[in-house]
Parts: C-alpha cells; structure tokens; sequence
C-alpha cells in the first residue's frame, strides 16, 4: 500500500484553504500581526482559485485587531489607558472590547 495521497487540483486546494483559514484563526487568537496579512492573501487567492466567494463574515476579533492595526497601537496600550481612565478596573488576559478600542481611538484623534 503506498503512502501517496491522490487527488484531484480542485480537491487540494480546498485542503489548502481549509488549512489557511485555520491559521487565521490561530494567528487572530495569537495576536500575531506580521502572519496575518501573509495568510489572509492566501486565502483570498485560493477563494479566487477555488471560484468562492467569501461566505463568512469577519470575526469580531478580527475586526478588533485590524482596527487596533489601523491606529497603530496595541491592545495592552489601550488596556493600560483605559485603567487611567477609569474604565476597566485593572489590565487583564484576554481579548479587548471593541468599545474600548473606539473610546481610544475618539480620545486620541489623528494628529
């Protein structure tokens, strides 16, 4: 019995996808900005490829950390500025709301 798995191109580059879209999501619980862009390009050239259109909507987490990538700063600067604030009661573990992200960015408007 051989070792090779045969399939067809089609079928190959939707194990590719289904692989890439995992890592998205790995790289988005990670907070690894440098992977993401590398790995989204891929998916959407491989949903072009495949003919898909992208049938699902961007995580919450995603749109959180793309817009903490659009101003420039991180989730744990904006943590410890919402402790100043008196906001959040201390800067804790764990994914940052969309609010407080916002209320960054409407305090701190581009110069």
């Amino acid at each position: 019995m051989s070792g090779i798995r045969t399939c067809t191109r089609e079928e190959a580059l939707q194990a590719l996808l289904t692989r890439t879209r995992q890592e998205i999501a790995c790289a988005v619980r990670r907070e690894d900005r440098r992977g993401l862009p590398r790995l989204r390009a891929l998916a959407a050239r491989l949903e072009d490829e495949l003919g898909l259109t992208p049938s699902v909507k961007p995580r919450r987490a995603e749109l959180v950390l793309q817009r903490l990538t659009e101003l420039g700063v991180t989730s744990r600067q904006v943590k410890e500025w919402a402790v100043e604030q008196g906001l959040i009661p201390t800067v804790v573990r764990g994914r940052i709301a969309r609010d407080l992200v916002e209320a960054w960015a409407a305090a701190h408007p581009p110069g």
